[in-house]
């Protein structure tokens, strides 16, 4: 999965506007379908993620675990932040505690 930003991929774009891309739901919808197809016929398969830019890859790899198992999904705080529709897939998790320090007294 390396995104589908056709009008981007072969032109002179950098790294990040080649792999900027965000499977939307049906788009998902179709992997999944075929995955259900592979599986069939093989004893384990591996599907990788690599639209990284802006961690698209790590909320489209949640969705589509999602989807393949029914299951909800824990979801890091900042990814949820950053992609508030996995609210509907994510597992209900307590908020991390605040990390910030006194710097001074």
């Amino acid at each position: 999965m390396h995104g589908r930003n056709e009008e981007k991929w072969f032109s002179q774009a950098g790294r990040d506007e080649t792999y900027d891309y965000y499977y939307n739901n049906d788009e998902l919808s179709e992997i999944k379908e075929r995955i259900n197809i592979l599986i069939q016929a093989f004893q384990s398969l591996t599907v990788i993620a690599n639209n990284h830019y802006r961690g698209a890859e790590l909320a489209n790899a949640i969705e589509l675990k999602a989807m393949l198992t029914g299951q909800k999904q824990p979801v890091p705080h900042p990814l949820l932040a950053a992609y508030p529709n996995l609210e509907k897939i994510a597992l209900t998790v307590d908020k991390p505690k605040s990390t910030s320090r006194l710097l001074w007294e």
